[in-house]
């Protein structure tokens, strides 16, 4: 079945492989290959997805690193300093007036547009770093 969290999931997994592939991959990983929803399916759920859902997961994100981040008093630095590592991404948005007035418009051919905006991450690196 495709709930809302398998969906959520795939969505920030930034999947580089064709979306029926991406869906195989996640249900066949969850031990349900015979059960592996069509690119259609997803597609009509990600429609569903609300953008206040990742506002929300970021906000959370942010919250749990500053509070667990040297709760045990234990910060560990790399020569003397936090070390970070960041990556981001462009995030095409559903085609709808509204998000084509708050979101930049790009073109890759005349008749193709699409709203877009771009997403970074960062997570701290030095529990790797010796």
């Amino acid at each position: 079945m495709l709930g809302f969290a398998r969906v959520v999931v795939l969505i920030l997994s930034g999947h580089k492989m064709s979306l029926q592939n991406a869906l195989n991959k996640l249900f066949n990983a969850l031990g349900e290959v015979f059960r592996v929803p069509s690119a259609s399916a997803y597609c009509q759920a990600k429609k569903k997805v609300k953008p206040e859902v990742f506002v929300h997961l970021s906000e959370v994100l942010c919250e749990d690193f500053y509070t667990l981040y040297g709760a045990d008093q234990e910060v560990r630095l790399w020569h003397g300093h936090r070390l970070m590592g960041a990556d981001g991404t462009y995030l095409t948005l559903p085609d709808t007036e509204e998000l084509r007035a708050c979101f930049s418009v790009h073109e890759n051919q005349p008749s193709a547009r699409a709203a877009q905006t771009s997403a970074s991450l960062s997570h701290r690196l030095t529990r790797f770093a010796e």
